[in-house]
């Protein structure tokens, strides 16, 4: 999520998310993205192999996940 709020729905239940979040959603679920008021952009990638953090370092404050908190 790049910006703004909102809450994917699935059979499993509501899944609050917020800017800077990843929201992962497994094959064969589908989601339904309920938006809060205000602006949002959503960033979507469907694939059908594996997704992985990088392993390398040094990407800075433009690194793809956020550090752990």
């Amino acid at each position: 999520m790049h910006r703004g709020s909102g809450t994917v729905e699935t059979e499993f239940g509501p899944i609050a998310y917020a800017q800077g979040d990843y929201v992962v959603i497994p094959k064969a679920i589908n989601p339904r993205f309920v938006v809060d008021p205000g602006e949002t952009y959503l960033f979507g990638i469907e694939t059908v192999g594996e997704l992985r953090a990088p392993t390398f370092v040094g990407l800075g404050r433009q690194r793809p996940v956020r550090p752990p908190t």
